[in-house]
């Protein structure tokens, strides 16, 4: 499977790992996210390098999502959630921070929030549109 199978994802029950997090604005809109997303990296001391987490993140999330340049990349991951039918979205999002997280050097509950956002996005707009959005980055 070279792509996550949105349909495990519920855009409503994906509010509950947003854990506090309120969105200022649309949720479809991703890019508003990226201030308060390197706001709260720097308040927990990450930010100050040369790395751009908020792309690290974004190119991490299409290549779980769609696939993208190394579909085997998350295939195991993939795999496992799309077979775990029942399990809680906070569970999921929860799980996919932790791969994520230690992908690009970040504290998975920093990135809780918005791994849910993605997922929300990902899950209202479907697999083509939301891939071909993170594909023009």
């Amino acid at each position: 499977m070279q792509q996550i199978d949105l349909e495990i994802f519920d855009a409503e029950g994906l509010h509950s790992a947003l854990d506090g997090y309120a969105p200022a604005g649309q949720v479809s809109d991703l890019d508003l996210y990226e201030v308060d997303f390197d706001d709260r990296l720097k308040g927990a001391g990450f930010g100050f390098g040369p790395k751009n987490y908020w792309k690290a993140l974004k190119v991490e999330l299409r290549l779980l999502t769609c696939g993208g340049d190394d579909p085997e990349k998350y295939a195991e991951l993939r795999n496992v959630l799309c077979t775990q039918s029942g399990i809680s979205q906070t569970a999921v999002v929860s799980t996919i921070a932790v791969f994520v997280g230690a992908e690009i050097g970040v504290q998975a509950g920093l990135i809780v929030p918005f791994v849910a956002l993605f997922l929300i996005v990902a899950a209202r707009v479907g697999y083509e549109a939301f891939c071909r959005a993170m594909n023009m980055d």
